[in-house]
């Protein structure tokens, strides 16, 4: 792995790590997942005009995809209700890859 890899990789892990800690802090947690959410869509909006549109075959999975990314989103704002970030936040992130594993 490059030293450009390993650092971005870390720059990453330490600004999802961040914006997590921050997130559960924040009151209106589904109004903020909401804003960063639409901040994103926005932003691909934007790039749409300069890509191609994907495969109609792969429509169903993109779909399917985004539904479980929004159910991931409310069972972690859920759980950053149920315990302390420290347990909670390893406990989310370990759960997305074994489940992208099994799947």
């Amino acid at each position: 792995m490059t030293p450009l890899v390993a650092a971005a990789v870390l720059i990453a892990a330490v600004t999802h790590a961040s914006w997590n800690a921050i997130a559960h802090g924040i009151r209106d947690q589904l109004l903020a997942f909401t804003l960063v959410g639409g901040g994103g869509a926005l932003c691909g909006l934007a790039l749409l005009p300069f890509v191609p549109l994907p495969a109609a075959d792969a429509w169903p999975y993109l779909l399917a995809s985004a539904a479980i990314h929004v159910v991931y989103q409310l069972l972690l704002m859920r759980s950053f209700h149920l315990g302390d970030f420290g347990q909670m936040y390893p406990i989310a992130r370990g759960t997305a890859p074994l489940v992208v594993t099994v799947a």
